[in-house]
């Protein structure tokens, strides 16, 4: 995040950076935390959408 930037703001202009998707927010979903190298939230457990395609 850039500073003064809005955590929603932040995801969509990383995704369009990223991937040069443009998108639009829906939903919070959860929030990670990357505490150490390695880490990922276990899906299985904790499953989530990101996107939905049309």
């Amino acid at each position: 995040m850039e500073p003064e930037e809005e955590p929603g703001g932040a995801a969509v202009r990383e995704v369009y950076e990223e991937a040069g998707v443009k998108g639009k927010l829906g939903r919070l979903l959860g929030i990670f935390e990357n505490l150490q190298l390695g880490f990922s939230p276990d899906l299985e457990k904790n499953p989530l959408s990101v996107a939905k395609l049309k």
